[in-house]
């Protein structure tokens, strides 16, 4: 378990293999395991978490990935005609200042060390899940 304690928030705890960044706990898949986009889903769901959704934490996830210098589904999509992220907000059109990157006609989105790219969601990738710590 990886713990902050804070006089403010108590301590905030993650699971094992999960690494904690501000109030949120991430876990970066294994990099022998891969799955497809839903099944990446699926997998964080069962961890009681979601598919990466962007929003202030760039930087961290930004040097975590370019560490590995892997390729990750994060939880961005196409529902119909617009991309939506896995916790239902629409896609405002670019990632915290970079434009989505097209690979063909993909309906999900890879993320890696420098960039965003649409990508077929059958192609079996490793992923980012993230949820809240734990406050105790």
């Amino acid at each position: 378990m990886q713990f902050i304690r804070n006089r403010s928030t108590g301590c905030l705890l993650c699971p094992p293999d999960w690494r904690l960044h501000g109030d949120h706990c991430y876990y970066f898949s294994d990099i022998t395991t891969e799955r497809t986009w839903s099944q990446s889903q699926i997998d964080c769901k069962m961890m009681g978490a979601d598919l990466l959704v962007i929003k202030d934490q760039r930087g961290f996830i930004q040097r975590s990935i370019t560490q590995w210098r892997d390729i990750y589904w994060i939880g961005l999509h196409r529902d119909g005609d617009v991309w939506r992220w896995v916790d239902g907000e629409h896609f405002s059109g670019s990632l915290l200042g970079r434009t989505l990157q097209s690979q063909g006609s993909g309906r999900c989105v890879i993320m890696t060390g420098s960039d965003y790219y649409q990508n077929n969601c059958d192609t079996a990738r490793r992923w980012i899940c993230v949820k809240e710590a734990v406050r105790i």
